[in-house]
């Protein structure tokens, strides 16, 4: 697990048959929950929302799936008195009508937008800008132009959380996908998945490279990075006297 390895996923498919996609969807679902993904990504945000005193906020999630850590988050927000609006963005339409299909079933309107990193990505801005699971899809030059793409859309805050290559990791995502999805795309993809993950420092040098500052890069609970770039308000100038 020292070196990278980076094979294509089978959930990356273009040509992926709609209802084995739907299914290894519905399997990321439960491995999603499983390891915590909303609540890794919500924890910054509700810090934000209560230090900045905001109720109201716009977010985009890039590479969104299925829909299924927005939805969560924006649920779990509710519950703290905050309201997300949430515009959703996949390179997929099979991923985009599952993501519509669930909103739909828990009553959260959303808007969606069919585009791929780092170059054709919503104008922007946005309050937040989330992402999950995303970034080992990719190789270290688009990885790093994903990363600044996102960063400059993101008005307030960007969250980004993967996966970090260990052999711990891989064991815990092999196992767990076969105890969680009955998809054998899951069964390939997420052990693939953590071959091709970054670890803390390959991160840290590409949001270097990418221009984010302010930017913290943390390990958390399980086996997953957390990168949160929180940009300073813009000063308040004061009137000239007249």
């Amino acid at each position: 697990m020292l070196q990278r390895n980076m094979v294509p996923e089978l959930m990356d498919d273009a040509a992926l048959d709609p209802r084995a996609h739907a299914r290894a969807l519905a399997g990321l679902r439960r491995l999603n929950r499983a390891s915590r993904a909303p609540e890794i990504i919500i924890a910054p945000i509700l810090a934000f929302a209560r230090r900045h005193e905001r109720t109201h906020l716009t977010l985009l999630d890039v590479a969104c799936g299925g829909g299924d850590v927005p939805l969560a988050i924006t649920d779990i927000a509710a519950r703290h008195g905050i309201r997300l609006d949430l515009t959703l963005c996949d390179t997929s339409g099979t991923a985009l009508a599952q993501a519509k299909k669930n909103a739909a079933a828990e009553d959260i309107p959303i808007a969606t937008f069919t585009g791929r990193a780092p170059d054709h990505l919503p104008d922007g801005p946005f309050d937040i800008v989330t992402n999950s699971l995303f970034l080992h899809h990719l190789n270290h030059d688009t990885a790093t132009a994903t990363l600044a793409a996102m960063s400059a859309r993101a008005a307030h805050l960007l969250v980004i959380s993967d996966l970090v290559r260990s052999t711990l990791g891989l064991f815990i995502a092999w196992s767990a996908s076969r105890l969680l999805s009955r998809s054998p795309i899951v069964h390939f993809d997420a052990p693939a998945s953590v071959r091709a993950a970054w670890t803390l420092s390959e991160l840290n040098a590409m949001a270097q490279s990418a221009g984010l500052q302010n930017a913290s890069i943390t390990p958390c609970w399980p086996w997953r990075i957390l990168l949160v770039q929180e940009k300073s308000p813009a000063p308040v100038l004061a009137e000239a006297p007249s």
